[in-house]
């Protein structure tokens, strides 16, 4: 119930790319929420002055591990904006920003691509915080905007000097882990 109510959640707000800083705020809330993490709303600066946010949250390990990074994009087409949402919209047979349940399916803006698999390390990072489990190393987990255009979400994440060792990127793969 709380994994699909998160992601109700987040379906629910438009995060359009450059557009991404209202849902980047709700999840950096709900990992203030879950306790015992390192959480940070990151501003990303974008071509024209303009600026968006990763939301950012960081379990620290006890020292001498790995360091993971689990990520995934918080922003969703058309990737000219929401000027041009309005043709790509049409059709929809449920409200795109609804979130509804119909039987066994979620609808809505982003469930699949990719609010889906934010909410995957989210929960994640939920479960690690709340098992009181002890890492060696650090778990990072960022969703990230802008992955569109030029990846300026990742990009600016790996401009901080973070030291990964390895990550997971929740993009849907058709169910396929994908190796880059």
């Amino acid at each position: 119930k709380r994994v699909i109510e998160f992601e109700q959640s987040i379906v629910r707000i438009p995060s359009f790319t450059t557009e991404e800083t209202p849902v980047a705020r709700h999840i950096v809330d709900y990992f203030k929420g879950i306790g015992g993490l390192e959480v940070e709303l990151q501003e990303v600066p974008l071509v024209g002055g303009k600026t968006s946010h990763n939301a950012f949250a960081r379990l620290r390990g006890t020292g001498g591990g790995p360091t993971l990074l689990l990520f995934g994009h918080i922003d969703h087409g058309p990737i000219l904006g929401r000027e041009y949402a309005a043709h790509e919209l049409e059709g929809w047979t449920h409200e795109p920003f609804g979130a509804e349940i119909e039987g066994e399916w979620l609808y809505g803006k982003g469930c699949q691509d990719e609010k889906g698999g934010v909410t995957g390390f989210v929960m994640a990072a939920e479960a690690l915080v709340k098992s009181g489990v002890k890492l060696k190393g650090d778990v990072i987990f960022v969703g990230v905007q802008g992955h569109k255009r030029v990846s300026s979400g990742t990009l600016h994440l790996l401009k901080q000097g973070y030291q990964i060792d390895y990550a997971i990127n929740t993009e849907n793969s058709g169910n396929m882990v994908v190796h880059a």
